[in-house]
């Protein structure tokens, strides 16, 4: 389907009206002819001039802005026409209902066919469930603006619709936009609307709310809808409980049988998932999408529990292909899609041929290989050693004192001891030999072991490609650098201990018996005082064996090591 079918449709309506006219001025009926009415000029409101209108006629809506102050009902087979979607906006002044037809700013019942085009449609500031609802027996909405159409403002979810299709005939919607939705931009729902086409238009997300978005929804068994030529962006609403999540176009059968739909040259991006496709393993909608730019979503294709999607022939953002279920690293595919083969570059244009063949070998006629190593570095050690085998002391013990001798003493008055001889003091004692010591070996061992700035080149000359006729390898390695430093200090001592094996000491002689005089006129003249004893003889200093004292102290160091290798 395409604007020419969309145009081939109103024509053959033209010309079915004409053929009925025709009859009916063959059998002598008076035929009114349509009329075209002006807003302002005929009538001051949209209200008056449907009022006034008759089956047929046309009302034509002058520059400016025309508030609907209450549900604006198409009852008869009507086209408004604007001055254009940036000079005649349609405003309104109450909020829709939120059940039934009282849901449309516009109301098209059944058995109506109406064409709008030309025009903006603006909810801002009221409570709008949906711009255009029912569209009847079918019609055209041609370069419309819907903007800011949002229900349940406050609420936990915005709801609201640009276009509600549940009709009994086709509907086209071309050349239109769709901005602050709050949920849908155009939802195609039931059989009746088989054959209505979405085409060249833009989707540019919602406003606030958190639920779930579309731009386009096709469900309860609509057949035959094709979606064409437009731009889907942003829908990102969060999940809901079901399971279900927002995307740029949702096909399913919900309420109903399988939908079917045909889904080409679009572009798609900055959506949860650009297309999704069924609810549940029972869904049987019947879904073709090809020739799609399908990039920047945070899934491509999905059918996780729904039928299977012929996704064949979509610019995935990448000449690898989809991920997910899909080998390359485009946007992904997940549950049953098809998505091979697909298209190595981007719509219009793109070749459908991927995967793409690996490319032949071919010869490589010159090699130029340019290694460059340049190292900085800086290495201090300090390692110290230390070995001790303790301070050790063997002396002798000391040798007793020699005794003292007796002493003589003359008693009081005229005694007389001359002669006598005071007892010898005995010898001291001799001093015992110095004790055994003996120390046990003392051993240390310290080192530094480092490296710096090693560098490991390994290069693999073999590619299985073809011969390699010239070879040109440039290795600079630059060592040469002020900060490249080893400073180590390096310490080992080892000492038998402070140790002492000085001899014993012999004991003091003992001293002489002293003579002593008595008072008065004694005399002890002759009397000898007794020897002191000899001093004890000192014995030899005791004996040491001190172990063996090792100490060991070291550092290696390896600063810009380079190690290359060319096979």
């Amino acid at each position: 389907m395409s604007i020419n079918r969309s145009l081939g449709k109103l024509a053959a309506r033209v010309a079915i009206t004409l053929f009925a006219t025709a009859v009916l001025l063959v059998l002598s009926f008076t035929v009114a002819s349509a009329a075209t009415i002006n807003v302002p000029a005929d009538h001051a409101t949209i209200h008056a001039a449907v009022a006034a209108a008759v089956s047929g006629d046309t009302i034509t809506v002058d520059a400016g802005s025309f508030d609907l102050p209450s549900q604006l009902v198409i009852d008869k087979d009507l086209s408004i026409v604007g001055s254009g979607m940036n000079n005649t906006i349609i405003t309104t002044s109450f909020n829709t209902g939120s059940s039934g037809d009282g849901r449309g700013l516009i109301l098209v019942p059944a058995g109506i066919t109406f064409n709008i085009s030309n025009l903006t449609i603006d909810g801002s500031g009221q409570l709008v469930w949906q711009g255009i609802r029912h569209l009847g027996a079918g019609g055209m909405v041609d370069s419309v603006r819907f903007t800011e159409i949002k229900f349940n403002e406050s609420g936990p979810h915005y709801a609201g619709t640009g276009i509600a299709v549940f009709g009994s005939g086709p509907v086209d919607v071309v050349n239109s936009e769709f901005s602050e939705m709050g949920r849908i931009g155009a939802q195609f729902f039931g059989p009746g609307v088989d054959g209505s086409l979405y085409d060249n238009n833009t989707f540019t997300g919602k406003g606030d709310g958190d639920f779930l978005d579309y731009g386009v929804e096709v469900g309860g068994g609509a057949p035959n809808i094709e979606i064409s030529n437009s731009t889907i962006t942003d829908s990102r609403g969060v999940a809901s409980s079901d399971g279900s999540t927002s995307a740029g176009i949702l096909v399913t059968t919900f309420f109903g049988a399988g939908s079917s739909a045909v889904i080409h040259d679009n572009n798609f991006s900055d959506n949860t998932t650009a297309i999704a496709v069924g609810f549940d393993a029972s869904d049987t909608s019947d879904v073709e999408a090809f020739n799609n730019n399908i990039t920047g979503n945070g899934t491509g294709v999905s059918s996780t529990d729904g039928p299977e999607v012929n996704a064949m022939c979509n610019w995935w953002g990448d000449v690898s292909g989809p991920s997910g279920g899909g080998p390359g690293t485009g946007d992904s595919v997940i549950g049953n899609v098809l998505f091979s083969p697909w298209l190595t570059s981007s719509a219009p244009g793109g070749d459908c041929n991927g995967p793409l063949p690996p490319p032949p070998p071919s010869n490589i006629n010159s090699s130029l290989i340019d290694i460059r190593i340049s190292n900085a570095g800086r290495i201090s050690n300090t390692t110290t050693s230390d070995a001790n085998t303790g301070g050790n002391s063997a002396g002798g013990s000391t040798g007793g004192s020699g005794g003292t001798g007796g002493n003589v003493t003359s008693g009081a008055g005229d005694e007389n001891n001359g002669g006598a001889t005071a007892g010898n003091g005995g010898n001291g004692g001799n001093g015992g030999a110095g004790g055994f010591v003996q120390t046990g070996d003392a051993s240390a061992e310290a080192g530094s072991e480092n490296a710096l700035n090693s560098t490991d080149v390994d290069v693999e000359l073999g590619c299985g490609c073809g011969d390699i006729n010239g070879l040109t390898a440039l290795i600079d390695i630059d060592n040469d650098d002020p900060n490249n430093r080893i400073l180590n200090l390096t310490r080992a001592r080892g000492r038998t201990g402070d140790n002492n094996a000085d001899g014993s000491t012999g004991g003091s002689a003992g001293n002489g018996g002293q003579i002593s005089a008595g008072t008065g006129d004694n005399n002890n003249g002759g009397a000898t005082g007794g020897s002191g004893g000899a001093g004890g003889a000192g014995d030899l200093g005791g004996e040491i064996l001190t172990g063996a004292a090792i100490s060991k102290s070291g550092s290696v160091n390896l600063l810009n090591t380079s190690f290359i290798r060319l096979r």
